[in-house]
């Protein structure tokens, strides 16, 4: 998710046309782009932590060259 973000900005960015030159500074890039990882970490884990304290399930389903997939169960609405 994180990378994904940062990706998305950076190639839309390349995309302006502007009457003045864009360009990046990499190491601010990168400590952004750790930042955007870092943070969906982060809430990640505050969510499993939050559903194992409600003794819901979390997991996630992952292919070799393919995104990850993050599931989480809730109950439903009859308290079930």
């Amino acid at each position: 998710m994180g990378f994904g973000i940062c990706s998305m900005h950076y190639i839309g960015m390349l995309a302006f046309r502007l009457p003045i030159s864009v360009q990046y500074d990499w190491p601010t890039a990168l400590l952004s782009l750790f930042a955007a990882i870092a943070a969906s970490g982060i809430a990640l884990a505050i969510c499993k932590s939050s559903l194992d304290r409600l003794g819901r399930r979390t997991w996630v389903e992952s292919q070799p060259e393919t995104a990850s997939t993050f599931y989480f169960a809730l109950p439903e609405r009859d308290g079930k």
